[in-house]
């Protein structure tokens, strides 16, 4: 079977690169290069147990996001993070806010750390997502323990439509939606949206990838009735970046 691309470059200790990228992607800047991201990174991506499904590609488009959420004010920022798993994410985000000095951050780390919610799946499927789909590979107890060397990290279990009340607040400048399925980030979009400073950047997950249809199509109806502007822009890390003006 003949694929439909290429193999140009290979790397240690990294995969492909499809010739999607172009002739040009040996001559792409090495993030690793930036010590700062690397410190933060290093310890999500090799750590045992592994606490992210996010290599460093889709972490470095957080760290961007990071950056500028702390070009919005001298306070904070406040980020959310919503689809914790092991808490990798939540740890990277957190140390980030050490490392640049922002006494003021916050986060909250909400998931239901009993995998996919049978409620968020109303025909028993979505793509490759069934009910409890990674409930066996993390709890609640775990992560707050593994975070709890933040205190300014609020872990919270439940759904996200069911815990409103710990994601009130209407000054987000980091939010980061990684659910897998349509239901939890139509909710989450639709509720963020309206919650974000103004330059806030929302950072979906899974918006490219075909094991995740639900996420694009809750990204396309969340704009389409969106009372604020929101630039969008689709990246090739399979993330998608939503900038709410």
């Amino acid at each position: 079977m003949r694929l439909p691309w290429k193999i140009v470059r290979r790397l240690p200790d990294h995969h492909y690169v499809p010739r999607i990228y172009g002739r040009s992607a040996g001559k792409m800047r090495d993030i690793r290069h930036d010590e700062r991201f690397m410190r933060a990174a290093d310890p999500v991506v090799k750590g045992e147990p592994r606490r992210s499904l996010l290599y460093y590609d889709r972490l470095h488009t957080l760290y961007q996001a990071f950056e500028n959420a702390c070009r919005l004010s001298d306070v904070g920022p406040h980020m959310a993070e919503i689809g914790v798993f092991r808490g990798g994410g939540s740890a990277f985000l957190a140390s980030l806010a050490v490392a640049f000095e922002r006494p003021g951050a916050t986060l909250v780390s909400l998931d239901t750390f009993e995998g996919h919610a049978g409620a968020d799946l109303p025909t028993g499927r979505e793509a490759v997502h069934v009910p409890g789909t990674f409930g066996d590979r993390t709890s609640y107890d775990d992560v707050r323990d593994y975070l709890s060397a933040y205190p300014f990290v609020n872990v919270v279990q439940g759904r996200v439509q069911d815990r409103t009340e710990a994601i009130g607040r209407n000054d987000y400048g980091l939010v980061h939606l990684d659910v897998d399925l349509y239901q939890p980030m139509r909710f989450g979009l639709d509720w963020f949206i309206q919650r974000m400073a103004s330059g806030g950047t929302i950072v979906v997950d899974d918006h490219g990838f075909t094991t995740c249809p639900g996420v694009a199509q809750a990204v396309d109806e969340a704009l389409s009735v969106a009372t604020r502007p929101v630039a969008k822009f689709a990246l090739l890390t399979g993330q998608c970046v939503l900038v709410v003006v």
